[in-house]
């Protein structure tokens, strides 16, 4: 339910939208609306999707409490878009890593595993925080498997579609034991990991062929 208070939004609020220090004073609605979504990523970086409120991130983005629902009718829609926007950023990491010759794939690979668990760790916030969501609600589920396919697709620009498969399932699951082990999972068997999978599984396209 919307809270009342923010039923009662007037002009005179949204006017400060524009004002407000720190924010382009004569953006558009989209570049505003723009804006509270990144805040809002901002506070599930820091505080977990629990910590989602239209105060919260107000505070965060900068703009008057009031003028929240000029942007977002609820916080769920609020939530849905920023992890819209999550998805297609975080599969812009996958896209430049991908664009390679075959012969170079497994390095890009290594070296995009390295730098999600490593230098990334906003990201990983944030797709925890996903997960979640998509093991609770189905429209979050269905996001997620709209990114892990949209993955699977750039490594199959490179190889086969069963290859790209094993390969995007592999790199998901090494960044994550790098990011808790880093210890115990450095680069060359990282690197090992991925040629193995990489030289192991047969595309499609093969499997009829002869043994």
């Amino acid at each position: 339910m919307v809270d009342p208070a923010l039923l009662r939004c007037s002009r005179t609020d949204q006017r400060k939208v524009d004002d407000v220090a720190g924010s382009p004073s004569r953006q558009s609605r989209a570049d505003r609306r723009d804006h509270v979504i990144t805040a809002t990523l901002d506070v599930i970086a820091d505080q977990g999707v629990a910590g989602v409120t239209y105060r919260s991130v107000a505070a965060a983005a900068g703009v008057p409490f009031g003028s929240m629902t000029y942007y977002f009718a609820s916080k769920d829609e609020l939530l849905h878009a920023a992890f819209e926007r999550f998805t297609h950023e975080s599969f812009a990491h996958m896209d430049t890593a991908t664009d390679v010759d075959e012969a170079d794939l497994v390095d890009r690979l290594t070296s995009l595993v390295l730098a999600e668990a490593d230098a990334r760790p906003r990201d990983r916030l944030l797709l925890a925080e996903m997960y979640v969501l998509s093991y609770r609600d189905e429209r979050y589920a269905q996001l997620t498997r709209a990114w892990m396919r949209r993955a699977r697709a750039a490594i199959a620009r490179t190889v086969g579609d069963r290859r790209a498969r094993a390969l995007d399932v592999a790199q998901e699951g090494l960044t994550l034991q790098r990011h808790f082990l880093p210890d115990e999972l450095d680069e060359d068997l990282i690197r090992d990991t991925l040629n193995a999978v990489h030289v192991g599984v047969r595309d499609t396209s093969t499997l009829d062929g002869p043994r």
